[in-house]
């Protein structure tokens, strides 16, 4: 068993004992999911549980409930959706949901993950590309905002959201998981116009060394999302589906399975 196996396992165990709750996958988050960590970056790890199997909640019905950031010593840390939850903000185009499950889980309950794998692939047919457009825009603004205000914002943060944002404005996919593979793709393709400040070899440096960007480019990027992605996510043609109620039905359906 590998050191990733091995603390989901630590993680399954923990959540068990301090929220006495069923656990059915563990998913890896953060830095190391995007491939962007280095020797020091935590680990983290997003759960999906069931509360209790007398407890059978509906996807127009979620709960609340939400196991928010717990530490197991100095290296792991975790959260947890309840699986209605969890399919309720999945279908709502979740952004941190779309991310992990872009991965197959660390760990898994094997007898329940077929059913979750369903409820996963069915949700990620209704993702709001717009909406997931304008979180990762909206998200780079915040960072920006917040390194103007000499907060100690290191780059990897903005150039990951700035490059998820020019994917889905070129592709009109949702991004890449892997950082360095969406500022590959974006400048492997020749025919989309991007400013000169914006090269490949500086983006990759600064996802990578974990630096933080001068002043001037923070500006650079606000004003390139205020003045150009702002508006072509705006005018985006893109198609959204929308579930109805036989797919919910069959949301409903499949929750009810991971509680039998």
């Amino acid at each position: 068993m590998g050191l990733l196996e091995n603390y989901a396992k630590r993680v399954t165990r923990d959540v068990i004992i301090k929220y006495n709750v069923v656990p059915i996958a563990v998913y890896l988050h953060g830095s190391r999911l995007y491939k962007i960590h280095n020797d020091n970056s935590d680990y983290e790890f997003i759960i999906i549980f069931v509360e209790s199997p007398k407890n059978c909640f509906r996807v127009d019905r979620a709960p609340k409930l939400y196991i928010s950031n717990t530490e197991i010593g100095e290296e792991i840390d975790y959260s947890g959706f309840e699986v209605t939850r969890f399919t309720r903000d999945l279908l709502k185009t979740n952004p941190t949901l779309i991310e992990i499950t872009s991965e197959k889980p660390v760990w898994y309950l094997q007898n329940k993950f077929e059913i979750l794998e369903r409820i996963i692939n069915i949700c990620l047919l209704f993702i709001n590309l717009k909406a997931l457009a304008k979180h990762y825009l909206g998200m780079t603004l915040t960072f920006c905002k917040n390194f103007s205000k000499g907060q100690n914002q290191k780059s990897h943060h903005i150039i990951r959201c700035l490059y998820n944002t020019l994917y889905i404005v070129f592709f009109k996919e949702k991004p890449l998981i892997q950082s360095i593979k969406t500022v590959e793709a974006i400048h492997s393709a020749s025919n989309k116009e991007l400013p000169s400040w914006l090269n490949k070899e500086t983006s990759l440096a600064e996802l990578l060394r974990r630096k933080r960007i001068t002043i001037d480019k923070c500006n650079a990027i606000r004003e390139f999302l205020l003045e150009n992605l702002k508006e072509r996510i705006d005018k985006l043609d893109i198609k959204i589906a929308r579930p109805n109620e036989s797919i919910i039905r069959e949301l409903n359906k499949l929750i009810h399975q991971l509680h039998v």
